[in-house]
């Protein structure tokens, strides 16, 4: 899969939709200070904007760089981009 070249208005696109997550999780009641695993850092992040992909949960970090890669045509699933 050849990779793609994003515009700086795509990527900050996908990184304002990707925010609009958290503050959507935010404003349905998710504690600001509730935390989650995410699956692809290993870290503690806030919970607010976790999104899942096929059982994979990952926080709002990862997943934009995951929607990015997929875009990019660099991550055809998230299980080839947790592997990579």
């Amino acid at each position: 899969m050849g990779a793609h070249t994003l515009s700086r208005e795509q990527t900050r696109a996908v990184r304002t939709v990707m925010r609009i997550f958290a503050e959507e999780d935010l404003a349905h009641g998710v504690p600001r200070r509730a935390r989650r695993l995410c699956q692809r850092c290993h870290r503690e992040r806030p919970a607010a904007g976790f999104i899942c992909y096929s059982g994979a949960s990952l926080c709002n970090t990862c997943a934009t760089a995951f929607e990015l890669a997929r875009l990019r045509h660099t991550a055809a699933t998230v299980s080839d981009w947790l592997n990579a």
